[in-house]
């Protein structure tokens, strides 16, 4: 059967695993054409990740990941797809909304380690970190007024009760 030896793809082009006949009672599965390619599955990324596979869903609906479907539907990730939820994880914890990720991650490239934007992403970038430079700046404002009430209230008695010094629930309040 010679149509079984053609490559098939999948809709973005990766190979599908396809049968090879040998014998009426021999059937094997080999990757489609010559070239090999790592691919995974949901489990083996989130292992590798450390990512959860929910995380990993989520991040397919926010159309930061892309993998390939079996026809059974399983979804099948390439070995580059463990690089992407790296670089996903270090912009999430840079500070950057999905939706600015969304934008971003197609259009960095890596250079030496470093992820570089194209020119017209460093204005929204720019605007990211003026966002987050004002919360860190509510955030130590925040920690001053909490450092002023504690530092005034040391020295004062503290109107602390114990459980144990507390009135019986049931006796103030009889209709229990």
């Amino acid at each position: 059967m010679d149509g079984l030896d053609a490559e098939w793809t999948d809709s973005i082009g990766a190979p599908l695993m396809i049968p090879t006949v040998k014998s009426d009672t021999d059937v094997r599965a080999k990757p489609a054409g010559s070239r090999k390619r790592i691919r995974m599955r949901i489990g083996e990324l989130a292992r590798r990740t450390a990512v959860s596979e929910r995380l990993l869903r989520y991040y397919e609906e926010q159309g930061l990941l892309h993998p390939a479907r079996l026809p059974s539907g399983y979804r099948v990730y390439a070995e580059s797809d463990v690089d992407q939820v790296r670089q996903i994880r270090t912009l999430l914890s840079a500070g950057l909304p999905i939706t600015l990720i969304a934008q971003v991650l197609p259009r960095l490239r890596a250079d030496g380690g470093r992820l570089v934007p194209p020119a017209g992403l460093v204005a929204d970038l720019t605007r990211e970190r003026a966002r987050i430079d004002a919360r860190m700046d509510d955030l130590v404002a925040s920690r001053r007024v909490l450092d002023t009430m504690i530092t005034a209230g040391e020295g004062e008695p503290h109107d602390i009760i114990r459980p144990r010094d507390r009135p019986d629930d049931r006796a103030a309040n009889p209709t229990r």
